[in-house]
């Protein structure tokens, strides 16, 4: 059985670090961790509402609609890694490649604004 003296030592350790803890760390230890299925299943529905966000408000014309959409844009293009639910380190979480799903995000937006707009025509100018 471990020392109680010891055990409290430690623990004060811990708590009284001045730096924050490390978010590569933090999400090398969730990767690790079997009671972190909450924390992913959190990651997984931050990440739906984004997606759902972006195909809600692609074509909006709403003013708070727009502001929801770039916002949400923002954030899948971000390349920051410093926060633990950036998109990124999200993505990776949950075992997808963030690179490829911006790929087939900026695809599927140009194919929306492609429909939006309807069909080129061509104008005979003679």
């Amino acid at each position: 059985m471990p020392d109680k003296t010891a055990l409290h030592e430690e623990a004060t350790q811990f708590l009284s670090r001045q730096d924050s803890i490390d978010v590569r760390q933090y999400l090398h230890t969730l990767h690790l961790r079997e009671f972190a299925e909450p924390e992913r299943q959190l990651m997984l529905v931050v990440l739906q509402d984004a997606l759902r966000c972006l195909d809600k408000y692609a074509l909006t014309r709403n003013r708070k609609g727009k502001m929801l959409f770039h916002e949400t844009e923002e954030w899948v293009f971000a390349r920051a890694e410093d926060w633990v639910f950036s998109f990124n380190n999200v993505c990776e979480t949950l075992g997808f490649n963030p690179a490829y799903i911006r790929k087939g995000l900026t695809q599927w937006k140009t194919g929306k604004l492609d429909m939006e707009r309807g069909p080129a025509t061509i104008k005979n100018s003679i």
